[in-house]
């Protein structure tokens, strides 16, 4: 995707924008899951892999 470029992470929120998935979906796709996840402090943040993969982008 366009600007993820050098992005680690992104919170549930960033997620959400860019995927255009509410964050209740994405949390509950977390919590099957079908998306890994992973907590710092209280942020809950979103591989930029697993947002590459949920968006049909694996390069891999």
């Amino acid at each position: 995707m366009a600007g993820w470029n050098g992005r680690l992470a992104f919170s549930l929120n960033e997620a959400s924008e860019a995927t255009g998935l509410s964050r209740s979906h994405l949390t509950r796709v977390i919590a099957a899951g079908e998306l890994r996840s992973m907590k710092v402090g209280r942020r809950r943040l979103i591989p930029a892999s697993e947002m590459r993969r949920l968006v049909g982008e694996d390069a891999a």
